[in-house]
């Protein structure tokens, strides 16, 4: 089960930040873009750590109506019981992962077109 706030990477925040000037999506939108591109690609995490210098989300915020969904797939993905700290690393591997594909669109209409690509 994922923690009501997620705190994210200052890295990851920096990129929300960015697309969000290119876009015109919010961050939360901008995230779960990435975090679903992610796990599309079957992503597999290399960092086991949580990040502790960017901001925090509200879980709600960050992965609004369809939380439960992520964390469903991110388990399932990675075989991995519900557990709190496990599936938070997982969720943020997947952020960070995604964002990395998306950071360099010019535009809304580049960044869809990765993440349907």
């Amino acid at each position: 089960m994922l923690p009501e706030s997620i705190k994210i990477s200052k890295t990851a925040e920096d990129h929300l930040r960015q697309l969000k000037a290119k876009t015109k999506l919010d961050k939360n939108e901008v995230a779960r873009l990435a975090i679903a591109r992610s796990i599309e690609e079957k992503y597999d995490h290399i960092n086991a750590e949580l990040p502790s210098d960017g901001d925090r989300y509200p879980k709600s915020i960050l992965l609004g109506d369809y939380a439960e969904l992520y964390e469903l797939l991110i388990a399932d993905l990675h075989n991995k019981d519900h557990h709190q700290d496990d599936v938070t690393i997982e969720l943020l591997n997947h952020l960070e992962n995604g964002l990395g594909g998306l950071r360099t669109a010019k535009n809304l209409s580049d960044l869809l077109t990765r993440v349907v690509a």
